[in-house]
């Protein structure tokens, strides 16, 4: 790593703090300059604004996310039910452990306002969004070769209202406080969606 790639990653990890602390809005980039123990113009020279460090630093939350829920998509044995289930479950896991994009959903709720921190993030949760669909159409469609899912599943149906529903229950993840009452219902959910299935409790009994 070069001296400029350090400066930049300490300059991350300084606003990746104090944005999870803090939020966008009252985090400044003499707060990131003070703690990342760097002049200002420091900051300014890897970043041109403090807008271009939070979109930095949300984008590395979302490629993480990826990064765990494509191990589970490489790694993860058994047929696309139980593929399913181990990715819903470390999706939600992993979820819980993004505190900047947690911050920035209780603010939006808050505010109900628009911004460029709103469009910023609305374009990397579209890639994100868009990624995911693609995964959840191909379990669609493998689903219905394995025999799990019945032929009344649409695989593009089927993606975009996962999509959808996950994308809502987010909202829980992060505004409730009692997490551990979120992450036992959310795994009974799950074991609902998947493993009631019947097509699925006949494989799995066999």
């Amino acid at each position: 790593m070069t001296n400029a790639e350090r400066v930049r990653s300490n300059i991350k990890e300084s606003a990746s703090d104090l944005f999870a602390r803090l939020g966008y809005e009252k985090t400044s980039v003499d707060q990131i300059a003070r703690m990342a123990h760097k002049a200002k113009a420091s900051v300014y020279y890897h970043f041109d604004s403090k807008l271009s460090i939070y979109r930095s630093v949300m984008e590395d939350e979302f490629r993480e996310l990826k990064k765990n829920l494509e191990a589970v998509k490489e790694n993860c044995t058994g047929n696309e039910g139980d593929r399913l289930s181990e990715y819903l479950m470390v999706r939600m896991e992993s979820m819980l452990k993004m505190p900047i994009y947690s911050n920035y959903m209780k603010d939006s709720i808050i505010r109900h306002a628009y911004s460029e921190v709103v469009d910023m993030v609305r374009v990397i949760r579209k890639d994100f969004d868009e990624w995911e669909y693609r995964y959840f159409r191909m379990v669609g469609e493998k689903g219905i070769k394995e025999g799990i899912f019945t032929d009344r599943v649409y695989p593009d149906m089927f993606a975009r209202m996962l999509v959808n529903i996950l994308k809502g229950l987010e909202i829980q993840f992060f505004v409730t406080d009692d997490k551990e009452a979120v992450k036992s219902t959310y795994e009974a959910m799950v074991e609902i969606l998947i493993y009631r299935n019947p097509h699925l409790l006949d494989k799995r009994q066999k």
